[in-house]
């Protein structure tokens, strides 16, 4: 029987993603898959005190960043955007844009606010 050493993998190896809407359905699943396949996952949602419930089986891996985002926030946005720089140097591998919502107009007469 031959034995390899498993090689360390530092936090800084580990790719980093975002899912917004990541509190439930679609974006839950992919946030816990893409935290069992290795990934740091910043998740975004809307309901922090739900999602830590929801996420309890998951809530104590280090890997799982539960963040309040409402993507109709731009301090939200924000404020993840500065986290990462932070905690992560910015580094971003993966940004899942799952987070949806509704808006009623002409597309040319939409601002970003």
């Amino acid at each position: 029987m031959t034995w390899r050493k498993t090689p360390d993998i530092s936090r800084a190896d580990l790719p980093v993603a975002i899912v917004t809407g990541a509190g439930a359905g679609i974006g839950r699943a992919l946030s816990v898959r893409l935290v069992r396949n290795g990934y740091i996952v910043y998740a975004g949602v809307r309901n922090l005190k739900r999602a830590r419930q929801d996420y309890d089986d998951l809530v104590h891996v280090d890997a799982l960043r539960l963040i309040e985002l409402d993507v109709n926030e731009p301090d939200h946005i924000e404020e993840l955007v500065h986290t990462i720089q932070e905690r992560e140097k910015g580094r971003i591998d993966l940004l899942v844009n799952n987070a949806g919502y509704g808006l009623y107009g002409a597309f040319e007469e939409l601002t970003d606010e």
